[in-house]
């Protein structure tokens, strides 16, 4: 599998049993056993001198001027300090963080040999134990783990960082217990996360990771957070035993990557026939996020551990209920305030919206021209009705001046009906004339 990162690999510094390392503040920790070897250092055991507690703590130790220890250290001093993570899980109301905290670190000189090492929690087997602990994997299990994971990646994409590099041997839990807490761990590969708005190749930094769980736009050697996304994808069909269709192409990058782009692009059925359904739908929303979109986490954390099945359902349910406040009779959009055939007979044009909004309001009876469109239209037509100059009510015998020095007053009633009615252009003068002719005739 191969593992291509900055820097030049350097040889394995392996330092004898008992050790001491001093840290930047002068704290000595004590070298046991190895309990790893990567392609850049060993990690050991430690523990403080004159700490009676063992196996607590563990400790990498690679080459001074290897470029991946380098850049894992500073991740570490500026983002992973045990309150940085803390304060981070109590923010968001995680109940767990799985991402390693800070503890110490310096500088070493053995046989004329300079190297850097980082103290950091112990952590043990990794990912695969448990999910391959049977024949069949257990899906809720599986998506317990990559919800961590998702939250593990969300930490340090708010810090302005990628990780670029998730795959089972960076995938570690807890340290002597059987619990479904897992960790993410090496920073040797961590990228800026780019924010441009045009996605960029870098030819420096081309098919950084590892080969066969990179990104597209990893192999572009730009930094993204839909590409950790799919990164994880790769390994989730991993352990649901889908081999990839580029897996015998790993010497070759540029195939390799061709292969993704046309996999992310299809999905092909024939590959992903026992992937269940949350899955596939997983995969189908990193395809469609853009290189620069910041992913709803929430949402991803749903398609994973299956609570969400398709992004349709939610889609279609949106647009339903945007249809239905629209008809409904509290709804701003459902009230015209003038009727269709006033608007006609006045030549008013109607705006796209409000022609929208009209179509879905149905027609009153005995419309007038200057009634609100609405449910309680029926009894304000009525009362429009005795209003109206055209009306029998208005041709009291009594006219109006009349009626003002008598103190007659109108009921609250129909001074509010009065209030909705809005006089129509080309309309007000015709209905002020037949007044006054009825006031002469009077």
């Amino acid at each position: 599998m191969a593992d291509k990162r900055r820097g030049r690999k350097k040889a394995l510094v392996k330092l004898p049993k008992g050790t001491l390392l001093t840290d930047i503040s002068k704290v000595q920790w004590e070298v046991l056993d190895p309990i790893g070897e990567g392609g850049f250092g060993v990690i050991y055991s430690t523990k403080r001198v004159n700490d009676s507690v063992r196996n607590e703590y563990a400790v990498k130790v690679e080459p001074y001027d290897n470029g991946p220890m380098f850049v894992e250290r500073n991740y570490f001093i500026r983002c992973l300090k045990p309150e940085m993570l803390e304060k981070y899980r109590r923010e968001h109301k995680l109940s767990f963080l799985g991402l390693p905290k800070y503890i110490s670190g310096g500088t070493h000189n053995t046989n004329n040999v300079s190297t850097r090492f980082l103290v950091m929690e112990r952590f043990g087997e990794n990912i695969d134990s448990r999910l391959k602990a049977s024949t069949k994997i257990n899906i809720d299990l599986l998506g317990t783990f990559c919800s961590q994971i998702v939250d593990s990646l969300m930490y340090i994409h708010d810090t302005g960082y990628v990780h670029m590099d998730i795959k089972p041997e960076n995938l570690l839990l807890k340290y002597n217990s059987k619990g479904d807490q897992v960790y993410l761990i090496d920073f040797g590969v961590i990228e800026k996360c780019t924010t441009d708005s045009e996605l960029k190749p870098d030819k420096k930094k081309q098919h950084n990771g590892t080969l066969l769980y990179s990104s597209r736009d990893s192999h572009l050697g730009v930094g993204t957070k839909r590409g950790d996304l799919e990164v994880l994808g790769y390994n989730i069909l991993r352990w649901l035993d889908v081999e990839l269709p580029w897996t015998a192409d790993i010497k070759t990058p540029t195939v390799v990557q061709e292969k993704k782009i046309t996999f992310m692009e299809t999905l092909p059925p024939q590959v992903l026939d026992k992937v269940p359904a949350h899955i596939i739908e997983f995969l189908k929303y990193v395809s469609k996020l853009k290189h620069d979109e910041v992913p709803d986490y929430a949402f991803v954390k749903s398609l994973l551990t299956g609570k969400v099945v398709s992004t349709k359902s939610i889609v279609s349910t949106s647009k339903s209920s945007r249809q239905n406040n629209a008809l409904s009779p509290s709804s701003k959009r459902g009230r015209s305030k003038t009727p269709p055939s006033a608007k006609k007979k006045s030549g008013a044009k109607l705006s796209t919206r409000q022609s929208k909004s009209v179509k879905r309001v149905k027609p009153v009876e005995n419309d007038t021209e200057n009634v609100e469109s609405s449910p309680s239209t029926s009894k304000t037509s009525r009362k429009n009705d005795a209003l109206s100059p055209s009306s029998k009510r208005v041709r009291s015998k009594t006219p109006p001046s009349t009626k003002k020095k008598s103190g007659a007053k109108s009921s609250t009633r129909q001074s509010n009906s009065v209030k909705r009615v809005k006089p129509v252009e080309n309309g007000t003068k015709i209905v002020e004339n037949k007044v006054r002719r009825t006031r002469r005739r009077v």
